[in-house]
């Protein structure tokens, strides 16, 4: 039997967003998740009990090892993942109901 592999490539940022579904400024508490669609699809393969593989470049700083942890955890190979110590992993936050503010210009995946 061919044994295959999920290979997800694209931008995965550290996610901010209030713990309960109010306005950042009015949330006391705060979670930091990873957030891309790329993982999101590679998690939910990996789940369902296939193999799934991550690749890109994560700044190599706190956001990128909560990140790559966070993946790993969740199943997914991110062995093929670049860490940048010249740039800084993604960042996006959450504001319930009121859209999505992406801080990602010169990140390492941008590179």
């Amino acid at each position: 039997m061919v044994h295959k592999t999920l290979l997800a490539i694209g931008e995965t940022m550290a996610m901010v967003s209030p713990e309960t579904a109010v306005r950042v400024t009015q949330a006391d508490r705060f979670r930091v998740d990873a957030g891309g669609a790329e993982s999101n699809v590679a998690a939910h393969v990996a789940a369902l009990g296939h193999r799934a593989q991550w690749f890109s470049r994560l700044g190599q700083d706190a956001l990128g090892d909560r990140v790559l942890g966070q993946l790993s955890a969740r199943g997914i190979d991110t062995t093929r993942v670049i860490r940048d110590d010249a740039h800084r992993t993604g960042l996006y936050v959450k504001d319930p109901g009121h859209g999505v503010a992406y801080y990602r210009n010169g990140s390492a995946a941008e590179r």
